[in-house]
């Protein structure tokens, strides 16, 4: 069972990436991901890292190495403050353990990303659901416009438009009334029977 360390003991910790997590740890830094963290802004990245959680083994009593948690949007050894973060300390963990939990973080990041092809749905969904106060703090706006989208996430406003535009027919074709299927059916066999009876 890991143990959380106290804010005492993050006062003077020092931090670093475990060896067995680092090819993890550089694999997802390598990716370029859909939203710019850059056009996000450094405050609204440290505003999204809020409790966040990091897992890690300790090398000594005032060192750590990361296991889990690097796999965030805005990352940084060198711009984060471990003492405003939980940090989940492990013991006990083999290297094979070690290796194994820092790449199913990565890659549970990466399976529960969002489909870009979504992105416009997504929008309306947030402007819908999502409080006005956290899109004004993540996107600086009450709601989230398909401008604002499209900048953060290097797309253009026309590409949204055109998932709007395919999500309208495509939830068309989904919502037609099912008699016009039964229509075409019946012409169908009416048209095999009158077939049949030629022959």
């Amino acid at each position: 069972m890991p143990k959380l360390l106290t804010l005492r003991t993050k006062k003077n910790l020092v931090v670093a990436i475990h060896p067995l997590a680092e090819n993890a740890y550089q694999f997802f830094r390598s990716q370029s991901f859909l939203f710019d963290k850059t056009k996000l802004g450094f405050s609204t990245i440290e505003s999204l890292l809020e409790g966040h959680t990091f897992s890690a083994t300790q090398a000594k009593k005032d060192q750590c190495l990361l296991i889990g948690g690097f796999d965030v949007i805005g990352f940084s050894l060198s711009n984060i403050n471990f003492e405003r973060h939980d940090l989940l300390i492990y013991e006990k963990m083999t290297d094979a353990d070690i290796e194994r939990f820092a790449w199913k973080s990565v890659l549970r990041t990466f399976l529960t990303s969002i489909d870009s092809h979504r992105l416009e749905s997504i929008r309306v969904s947030l402007n819908d659901h999502a409080p006005a106060h956290i899109i004004q703090e993540v996107f600086s706006a009450k709601l989230l416009t398909q401008a604002q989208l499209a900048n953060v996430a290097n797309l253009s406003v026309s590409g949204l438009k055109k998932q709007k535009i395919s999500q309208a027919a495509s939830s068309q074709v989904h919502h037609s009334p099912p008699t016009t299927n039964r229509h075409i059916f019946e012409r169908l066999v009416s048209e095999a029977i009158n077939e049949s009876r030629k022959n």
